[in-house]
């Protein structure tokens, strides 16, 4: 149920799906490399699953105005809007 939360919150602030790396703890390249490194070490499956995945989500961090100017642009869009209201889980005509 968090998970479901999480995810619509970020549907909701970031609908392209790509964040500006400003978001990030770390830089980018610094993170990339410690999963990198972290892949060497790791004979779990499933946690050589989990970092590639990790790896893979991260490439959606970008340059912060290119991040903020695609999901202003979704935002403002209203096909988009009229699917989220549609598809919204306060919308009772479902």
């Amino acid at each position: 149920m968090q998970e479901e939360k999480v995810a619509q919150e970020i549907m909701v602030k970031y609908p392209a799906v790509v964040f500006p790396k400003s978001l990030l703890p770390y830089p980018k390249k610094k993170i990339q490399k410690v999963l990198e490194e972290a892949l060497r070490y790791v004979d779990d499956e499933a946690m050589v699953e989990n970092l590639k995945s990790c790896a893979v989500f991260l490439e959606n961090f970008i340059d912060d105005e290119e991040a903020n100017k695609r999901n202003s642009e979704l935002l403002k869009n209203k096909e988009w809007q009229k699917a989220v209201k549609k598809h919204s889980p306060k919308n009772t005509d479902n």
